[in-house]
């Protein structure tokens, strides 16, 4: 029987994890007999493979499951995956996440229904423990349809950013992605920023559910918690990539202010806020390199229409660019950011 969804699991070291996040698949409301579950080991050094293994026995006729000998983060084991996807639409989940029984069902449901690039669900932020409390399942707020089929309504898309940039909450299209040529970069993290960007880039027709039905699993050990992480420079290294690529393929003659905007509000301020709240002390080296950058790609943001959108606390931020600033002067911004932020 020919699959309905192929959904690719990028794993790497994940074998408290797996099980559960496999089980959640193997129940859906859908079937598993409509699903193709694509396990990509990135090289793990503990029993995760073992595990993948036995998974597979489980369900010979649903599950695939891929070695690679060398590690490549979540890019390459999702672009890995695709390769090998063969059912017209494509889920990710991270392997330490799990979701709801019916999730797939109802993104297929909606994606067949309005002939969709992309379906996006909304989530929960779960730690797991016994006795939390999780928001209601629905929002109560009513689903949305794009039609993105102007440019003027891709600049709307581009700077309202009415999708997450996550790729875990989505279905898409297998062939809106093959055909765009939509991938990941691969060796580093942060990579789902030059993937949702093309996304951004590229959709012309997405329905956003009001519903939760995907749980993200705050996870200690994660890339985004980890302090004084060696990969922090990844963010910057991404978006060159992904600014590289948009020109390559003419976006930025046609999307110039707003792939400015995109730029500011994916790579410079999230890396300050990344050093803010998740370094010791700021590498002040980086912050020089960030800001070369962001002024050869944004040389006057002042001028940039979308620079209002953004919140008071991010425009201190954006004055750094504005004045040469010493070390010390770095670190007390970002002091005073984190002590902002933990009062929100």
């Amino acid at each position: 029987m020919d699959k309905l969804i192929s959904i690719i699991v990028p794993c790497f070291n994940v074998e408290r994890y797996i099980d559960r996040c496999f089980r959640s698949l193997r129940d859906q409301t859908i079937g598993i007999h409509n699903l193709e579950l694509i396990f990509v080991d990135d090289a793990s050094t503990d029993n995760t493979w073992d595990r993948l293994t036995e998974i597979e026995a489980s369900c010979p006729e649903s599950v695939l499951i891929i070695h690679c000998d060398e590690n490549g983060r979540q890019g390459r084991a999702r672009n890995i995956g695709l390769q090998y996807a063969s059912a017209p639409y494509v889920g990710y989940v991270d392997s330490d996440d799990w979701v709801e029984a019916d999730m797939y069902e109802t993104l297929y449901a909606r994606m067949r229904e309005y002939s969709c690039d992309i379906v996006q669900c909304r989530n929960w932020r779960d730690t797991d423990q016994p006795g939390r409390i999780l928001a209601p399942k629905k929002s109560g707020e009513p689903d949305q349809v794009l039609r993105i089929d102007t440019e003027e309504k891709r600049r709307v898309f581009l700077v309202c950013a009415p999708m997450s940039y996550a790729v875990w909450d989505k279905l898409f299209a297998r062939d809106f992605l093959v055909r765009n040529q939509i991938f990941f970069p691969e060796g580093m993290a942060y990579e789902d920023h030059f993937f949702s960007t093309l996304l951004y880039l590229y959709a012309e027709r997405v329905c956003l559910l009001e519903e939760r039905l995907y749980h993200y699993y705050v996870n200690p050990e994660s890339t985004v918690l980890r302090m004084d992480a060696p990969y922090y420079a990844d963010m910057l290294t991404v978006d060159k990539r992904m600014w590289a690529e948009c020109e390559r393929r003419g976006f930025l003659d046609t999307y110039c202010k707003e792939m400015e905007y995109q730029f500011l509000v994916l790579c410079y301020l999230p890396s300050l806020k990344m050093m803010s709240l998740r370094m010791t002390k700021v590498p002040y080296d980086f912050f020089l390199e960030l800001k070369e950058e962001t002024l050869k790609r944004v040389p006057d943001y002042h001028g940039n229409p979308y620079i209002e959108n953004l919140s008071e606390k991010y425009r201190i931020l954006l004055q750094l660019l504005d004045l040469p600033v010493k070390e010390e002067e770095v670190n007390a911004v970002c002091r005073a950011y984190r002590a902002l932020a933990q009062t929100e």
